[in-house]
């Protein structure tokens, strides 16, 4: 029998795991601590979408336009100056030697969109791995997808965004565009960003404000600053605050960059990261960067079952599908097979099953090196419903 054909037992099986534990999915406040929780049917189908390795739906998928960027942003894992062929993976230094998939062709990225919207998909990244609006095919991607239902993202550093694009970018329903401004000084802004033009950050800070303006207008792009915060620029931070403070809608992601080995120095020792959560108290009245950090810093229980392969999922811009945002294992290429067949396939159930499984049972081997130094299952043991409990127990 399939695994397709199993799922509605297993569901079952599930629902009398859940009975038999009493474990409270949705415990409501108030409700008795021994209350048997009343079990949703979404709960369940998180739950065996885990154990099947099948998962319904995409809750995040990235395409890769291109890899072409204007700027070397230090703690960039592709662009950065302190990174040599030595220090990148051997997929990498191969992948950047292929001329021929360093863009992704429009009809080949409609073919995978198709299969998303087939899947569910819930979030579709177009950043890629350098600067999106560098790439003819990004804004027609972008509107591909809207076109199929799925709401999309992309994350720029502003440097290319004019009126026209941003009309652009409206008129192709973009739904998040992300605007790094990692700071507001000039000197720092060129050291993060390994850039010399002096006229760059006054361009973006006059960018930002005809695309606030727009997108306010219309009312159907959402603008976000996203502040990559490390020992340059941390200091900065009520500065930042004081010029967002002047576009209500901006809403101002601020995070610590994960740090490559190439680029550890500038990444903030505890007692920075201690006084960037009381400032952002301070002015924001709430943080979850300290606990970010702590992901980052590598400071976090391990032995925790990891579901980033369930509900994620990169494109190359050259084809290759990555199971998650931190490996560089290839599932497939959407250039031989359908995205369909691949998310769906033995390869990447058995990566599911040993992501899951190599952290919390012995004699199950991680899937990809990566996973041996990863944060990413200590933020899904913070950021998802209790139901992550269940499945530790359910394993």
């Amino acid at each position: 029998m399939s695994l397709l054909g199993i799922r509605p037992k297993l569901k079952s099986a599930v629902k009398a795991t859940i009975s038999r534990l009493g474990y409270e999915i949705h415990r409501k406040d108030g409700e008795r601590p021994d209350a048997v929780a009343r079990v949703k049917d979404s709960d369940v189908e998180w739950l065996a979408s885990k154990v099947t390795g099948m998962p319904g739906s995409i809750n995040f998928a990235m395409i890769a336009p291109g890899i072409a960027c204007n700027w070397k942003c230090f703690f960039c894992g592709t662009h950065s100056p302190t990174m040599t062929d030595e220090d990148r993976s051997d997929y990498w230094r191969g992948f950047r030697k292929d001329k021929a998939g360093l863009t992704m062709p429009l009809e080949t990225a409609k073919r995978i969109i198709e299969d998303m919207a087939r899947l569910k998909t819930k979030t579709l990244d177009f950043s890629g791995w350098g600067e999106p609006l560098l790439h003819k095919n990004t804004v027609p991607m972008v509107a591909y997808a809207s076109e199929k239902g799925i709401p999309t993202v992309i994350t720029t550093n502003g440097t290319l965004l004019s009126a026209r694009m941003a009309e652009d970018l409206i008129a192709a329903g973009l739904k998040s565009l992300v605007i790094s401004v990692n700071s507001l000084v000039p000197e720092t802004y060129k050291l993060m960003h390994g850039i010399q033009d002096d006229t760059t950050l006054e361009n973006v800070k006059r960018a930002i404000d005809y695309v606030y303006k727009k997108a306010a207008a219309d009312g159907g792009m959402q603008v976000i600053f996203n502040n990559a915060i490390s020992k340059y620029n941390y200091k900065e931070i009520p500065l930042l605050h004081e010029f967002a403070s002047q576009y209500p809608r901006i809403h101002v992601n601020y995070t610590p960059y994960d740090p490559l080995a190439t680029a550890r120095g500038p990444f903030l020792d505890e007692a920075e990261a201690d006084e960037v959560e009381s400032t952002l108290i301070r002015l924001t009245g709430k943080s979850t960067f300290k606990q970010f950090w702590s992901y980052f810093a590598r400071r976090f229980d391990r032995n925790l079952p990891c579901f980033d392969p369930h509900e994620s999922v990169i494109v190359n811009s050259n084809g290759d599908v990555f199971p998650c945002r931190g490996c560089n294992e290839v599932m497939g290429n959407v250039n031989k097979e359908s995205f369909y067949d691949i998310w769906l396939g033995k390869n990447y159930i058995e990566f599911r099953r040993k992501a899951m499984l190599c952290h919390t049972q012995p004699g199950v081997s991680a899937p990809s090196p990566e996973c041996a130094n990863c944060y990413v299952p200590a933020y899904y043991r913070k950021t998802y419903p209790p139901a992550y409990g269940l499945i530790e127990k359910f394993l």
